[in-house]
């Protein structure tokens, strides 16, 4: 395992910090593909006058994430992201290997955390959630870490977001109307720290797609 941290006093967007940490981290062993990380958190304390009126706990710049994959990995996700049901024994025919190498190879996938978990996706409009809505929010930075922690234990929302510009924190919401998102604003103008926050209606989906074809 090696670590190698360098630090740049380059601008990585303009009006936010003035100091960078780029960061490589190389994961190497017989079994966790190598792994690397280009950009990474940095606590604030690195950079407490750039960065703290910005993030009140991290320095986020950008996280990029890249594990080797072959082509049969890739194939295998794909697949298992067409229908997760695939069986084993399927995968392998299809790949023309054994089916002990593709429950090796997809525990592998799962133990780095390519694979996050199985489940099902279900079309909210048919389970009494057919209105989405976009939340900006502003909170003040030392409320930040409390406040975001709170908003994402709210059962309505579906994806929260740290973001740079004028609001520090993006939530997508789902409710059963307007005026069920109407209160969902309402509980979070209530919580501490909270400054100012956007409503946006979502009048017409035009794309949602949670695969990643390989």
């Amino acid at each position: 395992m090696a670590l190698a941290v360098m630090y740049s006093p380059i601008n990585i967007m303009r009006g936010m910090a003035t100091k960078s940490c780029i960061a490589s981290f190389i994961c190497r062993s017989p079994i966790v593909h190598p792994i690397h990380i280009s950009y990474i958190l940095l606590k604030k304390i690195l950079f407490p006058r750039d960065t703290a009126k910005y993030f009140p706990n991290y320095c986020l710049i950008v996280v990029l994430l890249t594990s080797q994959l072959d082509s049969k990995d890739k194939k295998i996700l794909n697949m298992l992201q067409e229908n997760s049901r695939t069986s084993y024994l399927h995968i392998a025919s299809k790949l023309g290997v054994s089916e002990a190498t593709v429950r090796y190879r997809i525990k592998k996938l799962l133990d780095n955390r390519v694979i996050s978990r199985f489940t099902v996706l279900l079309d909210p409009t048919k389970i009494g959630y057919p209105t989405t809505g976009i939340l900006m929010v502003k909170i003040a930075p030392d409320h930040f870490e409390e406040a975001s922690k709170q908003i994402s234990a709210l059962d309505e929302t579906r994806h929260v977001l740290q973001s740079t510009g004028d609001y520090n924190l993006v939530a997508v919401v789902r409710s059963h109307d307007l005026e069920h998102l109407s209160d969902v604003r309402k509980k979070v103008e209530l919580i501490s720290g909270v400054r100012e926050v956007t409503l946006f209606a979502a009048t017409k989906l035009i794309k949602i797609d949670p695969s990643f074809m390989l």
